[in-house]
This record gives structure tokens, C-alpha cells and sequence, in this order.
């Protein structure tokens, strides 16, 4: 073998060596960010099951809340109501013939369900600028949450009570105190969760991006770097075949 052909096989081994390097550096990276894709991915299924966690304290919350409330003393069922959007107040077809007022400050409202059963919705007001001969404005006495009057529709299958025990509002009290916390915890987690999807969506970017430059591309056609190695290698040998 001459001269020129001894220095052309060491420059073929220099690059073979050089393209080596690079590709078990690119491989090295490709291992760290599939570990950290890895990690997210355990991360938001530890908290969507936190957050299936919470819609469950969320719904046996309700249930309780439901089950507490009982009524007795006067009561009218099948009364018509429609909702005031603008205040959140209902117009209820109750009115001073029925002792609306001063005789009858307070409602308690139920929503009549198809079964036969009633599902409390809370404590009125009755407002004393708002009373008519058949019909009365009633006023939240709590502080309502985001999405509750949604449920509130304009029907007659409305219920309402003139009291009930006293016992009751100190355990709606507490249940409700357990709904607004549960609101709390899956608002929190739904945060938390959104956070970790958009990291693990950038991440799993990232990583078609390395998969991309390695594996090549099948949308553009570009041929990854582990392609191009195996070509750069198969000419190699090619050529210190020749030389041989």
C-alpha cells in the first residue's frame, strides 16, 4: 500500500472515530430526556388519581349534603320559579297570600327530582320590596358557588318549605364548608395538573426533536444522523476495501 493510501485510511478511521463519539453522545441524550419524559408521565398519573381522589370526596360530599336536609312544617310543592341572572335571585309563584313576608321570612328551596325525591338547593330570603299578591323574589342567603345556579331552572318542579329542624343548618354549614374546601383541592390539582402536562408536552417535543435528528424524518424525508452514520460507515468500508 503507498503512502497516499496508508494517510487516507487513517483519515477515514479519524472521522469513523469522530462519528462515533457523536452518536453515542446524541444516544445519551436521547436516554436522559426519555427518562425525564418518564418522569412526568408518572408525575401526572400520581396526580390525575389525586385528582379522581378529590371529585370523589367532592360527589360523597353532595350526597351527604343531600341526604342531611329534611323538611316539615308548611310546605308548598310544585311551585313555579324562574331565575333572575342578573342577581341571581329566583321569582317564585309565592306570594302574600300564602304569608309571604313578614309572616314567612325564610324559604327553604328543593329541586323535585324525577324519582320522587327533592334535592335541597338552599336557604332564601324573602325580599320585602319584592312581594306581591302571588308571587315573591327570594335572596341567596350564602354565598353561592361558580357553576350553582345552572341548575336552577325555569320549571315547576320547585319545592319549598317554610322550615326545617334546627339541627340542620349547623350540619349544611359543615357540609358545605366540605364542598368549598373539595372545590379548593380539585382547583388546586387541576392547576398543578395542567403545569405538569404542558412540561411533559414540551418534553416529549423535545424528544421527537432528538428522534428526529437521529431516526430522520419521515415528513420531511430528512434522513436522521444514525442513517447517515451507517452510510458514512458502508463507504468506509468501501473504500479500505479498495485500498486493500
Amino acid at each position: 500500500m503507498n503512502i497516499f493510501g496508508k494517510i487516507l485510511v487513517w483519515v477515514v478511521v479519524v472521522i469513523a472515530g469522530a462519528d462515533f463519539v457523536l452518536s453515542a453522545r446524541l444516544l445519551q441524550i436521547k436516554n436522559s430526556w426519555s427518562k425525564a419524559v418518564e418522569n412526568l408521565d408518572r408525575e401526572n398519573k400520581d396526580s390525575e388519581e389525586k385528582l379522581v381522589k378529590n371529585r370523589k370526596e367532592l360527589e360523597n360530599a353532595e350526597v351527604q349534603y343531600a341526604r342531611a336536609v329534611a323538611g316539615w312544617d308548611t310546605f308548598w310543592s310544585g311551585i313555579a320559579a324562574r331565575k333572575n341572572p342578573a342577581d341571581n335571585t329566583l321569582i317564585v309563584g309565592l306570594g302574600q297570600k300564602h304569608g309571604m313576608g313578614i309572616q314567612r321570612p325564610v324559604l327553604n328551596a328543593f329541586r323535585l327530582n324525577g324519582d320522587g325525591s327533592s334535592t335541597w338547593v338552599g336557604r332564601f330570603r324573602v325580599d320585602p320590596n319584592q312581594i306581591n299578591l302571588d308571587t315573591c323574589t327570594l335572596i341567596p342567603t350564602w354565598n353561592l358557588r361558580k357553576g350553582e345556579t345552572d341548575k336552577w331552572t325555569d320549571d315547576n318542579k320547585w319545592r319549598f318549605r317554610a322550615s326545617i329542624p334546627t339541627t340542620y343548618p349547623s350540619d349544611l354549614l359543615s357540609l358545605y364548608s366540605d364542598l368549598e374546601l373539595a372545590d379548593d383541592k380539585i382547583s388546586n390539582e387541576t392547576i398543578l395538573l395542567a403545569g405538569k402536562k404542558m412540561h411533559l408536552d414540551a418534553a416529549k417535543r423535545e424528544r421527537d426533536g432528538y428522534d428526529a435528528k437521529l431516526l430522520g424524518d419521515a415528513n420531511t424525508g430528512k434522513k436522521g444522523l444514525i442513517v447517515e452514520l451507517k452510510q458514512s460507515e458502508s463507504q468506509r468500508n468501501a473504500v479500505l476495501k479498495k485500498l486493500d
